[in-house]
């Protein structure tokens, strides 16, 4: 794979649009640095999908960042606004009726956000779920920690949380009649099921012996959509083999 950190033209002109989604202001300041880091992420992405979720994680940490940033800029402007208005009448029913206009935009732009990213999380007392994230170089929070060792010492920090789990995508061979076949996949790490309060719909999640193995347990859960695909959607592939990366895994559960 190239060590060019340059995304492609196309992936930049995307990039671009989905930086206006942020004022002016807070672009200015630091788009360059949340440009830096989304090529650095898509540098690191070694599969389609990989490349895929940086994708996904940068809209939502877009979509996260650009309404408070967007309420601050409207209070600065009402600040400046009531000055103005202050000094001349004109003016204020001016100012009152861009204010009309501004609160309407913003209550579509709540709506579409609310839509897309603020609506409770679907798990177990999703309002005690957090997102860590990291930053670099001073610049705004927006990349999540994924560095081992950083986990490791947030873990064990412990001091704000119950329970702490991380997840990482990847891509795996799953060996078929067809011949190998890359699919999605997802390491976690102990207790991932159990914070967020996962129940499988078939079978069960790891055990805490297995978790503590992790690889080596030689298990794993498999998605719904996974389930249905390749293995018929039934419960006797409960306890079937499946060959992933050359080593054969077992299905104990199926997810949601």
């Amino acid at each position: 794979m190239s060590d060019d950190p340059k995304p492609s033209p196309r992936a930049t002109r995307w990039l671009a649009r989905l930086l206006r989604v942020l004022p002016s202001g807070f672009r200015d300041k630091h788009g360059a640095s949340i440009e830096q880091l989304v090529r650095d992420q898509l540098r690191d992405a070694r599969s389609t999908h990989a490349r895929r979720a940086v994708w996904t994680s940068t809209v939502k940490d877009l979509l996260s960042i650009a309404p408070r940033e967007h309420l601050r800029a409207l209070l600065h402007d009402q600040k400046v606004a009531m000055r103005v208005m202050r000094k001349n009448a004109l003016v204020t029913t001016v100012v009152l009726c861009t204010l009309a206009i501004g609160i309407g935009a913003n209550v579509t732009l709540f709506s579409v956000v609310n839509t897309v990213s603020l609506r409770p999380l679907p798990f177990q007392e999703g309002d005690r779920l957090v997102r860590i994230y990291g930053t670099r170089d001073g610049g705004p929070p927006f990349l999540s920690p994924s560095n081992p060792e950083l986990y490791d010492r947030i873990v064990e920090d412990g001091r704000f949380f119950k329970d702490i789990v991380a997840q990482r995508f990847t891509d795996v061979s799953l060996g078929t009649d067809r011949g190998p076949e890359r699919v999605a996949a997802m390491a976690v790490t102990a207790g991932w099921a159990r914070t967020l309060g996962i129940e499988p719909l078939v079978g069960r999640v790891f055990t805490p012996e297995e978790e503590q193995l992790g690889l080596a347990a030689g298990v794993a859960l498999v998605s719904h959509g996974f389930w249905q695909r390749h293995l018929g959607g039934v419960r006797e592939t409960l306890g079937r083999d499946i060959r992933v990366d050359e080593r054969e895994v077992t299905v104990v559960g199926v997810l949601p």
